[in-house]
C-alpha cells in the first residue's frame, strides 16, 4: 500500500509534467485508499488538476469537503473560480481566506478579478478593484490593471479603459502592448477610429514606443472604419517592421470590406517581401471573394492554397461555391450541393470554369446536411 506522501509525490510529479489525467488518477487512487487520510496538500493538487481539466464543479466540491483549508487549498480554489466563471464564489472564498487569518497576495486578487470578468460581472469587477485600491494591499500589478482594462474594453467603455492606463502610469506600472491592444481592439469593435488614434498618441506621450502588434491593431480599426488612405499611411509607416500578422490583419479587413483587388495586391506584396501566406491569409481572401462573387479569383486562390500545402477545408470550398453562384443563390438553393453544382456549371461562361467547378467538388457530398454546408 502507498503512503500519503507517495500518493502526493506522484500526483505532483504528473501535474508538473503536464499529465493532468494521470495526476487525476493518482489523486483518485489516494481518495479511494482506505488506509490513507487525505491531507490539504494532495487536496490542493486535486482541486488544481480538476480545474485544469475543466471539471470545475468537481473541483469546487472537493474544496467544500475540506474542513480546515490551508493557504494552498484556498489558492487552488481561487484558481478554480478564475477559470470556471465562478466570479461571485471567488469573492466568497477570498473573504473566507482573509477571515481565517491568511494574507492575500496580488495573484489571489487577480484570480477573483478574472473569475468575475469571465462571468461578465463587470460591476463586481470594478467594486473589487476599488476595494483593493482602498485597502492599499496587496499592491496591484500589471495583470491586475490589464484585467481592468479588459473589463472596460469588453463593455466598449474606451474612456474608462484609458483612465486605467493613466492610473498605471501614476502607480509606475509598466504599460505593455497587451494593455494598449485591449483598448485598440475595443475601438475596432465599436468602430471608433478617432479614439484609436487618440490612444496611439497618448501612449507615445507616456513614453511607450508602439511596436508592430500595436500598429496591426490600429490598422484593423482604421480599415474597419473605412479610412483606407489612413490605414495605408500607417501600413507604410511600419516599413520593414511589417510581419505576417500585419499582412493577415490588413488582408482580412480589406477583404471583409469587399476590396478583393486590394487584398490580392497585398497578398502578392507579402510574397515579394518574403512572407509565406498561411491558411488564415487564404481564408480571408476567399471570404472576400464569396461576398463579391469573384468566382474565378476564388478558384485561383484555391489552387495557390493547394500549391502552398495549406489544408483545404469543406468551409473553404463552400466559400468558393458562394463566390461562383453568389451568396443569395447559395441560400436560395437551400444549401443542396447537387443543385448548387448544377447551377454553377450552367451559369459559368467559360467551359474550363464549369469543369473546374464540377471536378473540385465530389458528388458524394450532394447529401451534405444544410448545417454542414453553411460557411
Amino acid at each position: 500500500a502507498m503512503t500519503l506522501d507517495a500518493h502526493t509525490a506522484k500526483a505532483r510529479k504528473m501535474l508538473a509534467a503536464g499529465r493532468e489525467v494521470d495526476a487525476l488518477r493518482a489523486f483518485r487512487r489516494a481518495e479511494n485508499d482506505e488506509g490513507v487520510v487525505l491531507g490539504n496538500e494532495i487536496k490542493a493538487l486535486g482541486i488544481t488538476v480538476l480545474a485544469r481539466l475543466g471539471r470545475f464543479a468537481e473541483a469546487a466540491s472537493v474544496f467544500d469537503g475540506v474542513e480546515e483549508p490551508d493557504e494552498n487549498v484556498f489558492k487552488a480554489a481561487l484558481f478554480v473560480t478564475s477559470q470556471g466563471k465562478l466570479g461571485a464564489r471567488g469573492v466568497e472564498i477570498f473573504d473566507r481566506m482573509l477571515g481565517v487569518g491568511f494574507a492575500a497576495q496580488v495573484e489571489d486578487c487577480n484570480c477573483v478579478l478574472e473569475g468575475l470578468q469571465r462571468a461578465k460581472l463587470y460591476d463586481c469587477v470594478v467594486d473589487f478593484f476599488i476595494r483593493i485600491l482602498t485597502l492599499g494591499k496587496p499592491k496591484p500589478n500589471i495583470t491586475t490593471f490589464n484585467l481592468m482594462i479588459a473589463c472596460f474594453a469588453d463593455q466598449g467603455d474606451i474612456v474608462r479603459a484609458l483612465e486605467v492606463l493613466y492610473l498605471m502610469k501614476r502607480n509606475q506600472v509598466t504599460i505593455t502592448r497587451n494593455s494598449i491592444c485591449y483598448i485598440l481592439n475595443a475601438c475596432a469593435e465599436s468602430e471608433r477610429d478617432d479614439l484609436a488614434k487618440k490612444v496611439f498618441t497618448i501612449v507615445q506621450e507616456m513614453g511607450v514606443e508602439p511596436d508592430v502588434t500595436m500598429y496591426n491593431a490600429l490598422i484593423r480599426v482604421i480599415v474597419r472604419c473605412g479610412k483606407f488612405r489612413t490605414a495605408e499611411q500607417y501600413f507604410q509607416e511600419l516599413g520593414q517592421r511589417r510581419n505576417l500578422e500585419t499582412y493577415n490583419t490588413y488582408i482580412e479587413e480589406v477583404a471583409n470590406m469587399g476590396r478583393v483587388s486590394k487584398a490580392a495586391y497585398l497578398f502578392f506584396d507579402m510574397r515579394r517581401q518574403g512572407f509565406a501566406p498561411d491558411e488564415y491569409t487564404y481564408r480571408s481572401i476567399l471570404r472576400g471573394c464569396s461576398k463579391n462573387k469573384e468566382g474565378i479569383q476564388a478558384l485561383r486562390f484555391l489552387d495557390d492554397m493547394r500549391t502552398d500545402g495549406c489544408r483545404i477545408s469543406w468551409t473553404d470550398k463552400c466559400m468558393v461555391l458562394k463566390a461562383i453562384v453568389g451568396e443569395d443563390n447559395f441560400r436560395s438553393l437551400q444549401y443542396d450541393l447537387g443543385r448548387i453544382l448544377d447551377y454553377a456549371a450552367r451559369s459559368s461562361e467559360l467551359p474550363e470554369y464549369s469543369l473546374r467547378v464540377m471536378t473540385e467538388f465530389d458528388r458524394q457530398y450532394r447529401l451534405k446536411t444544410r448545417s454542414s454546408m453553411k460557411a
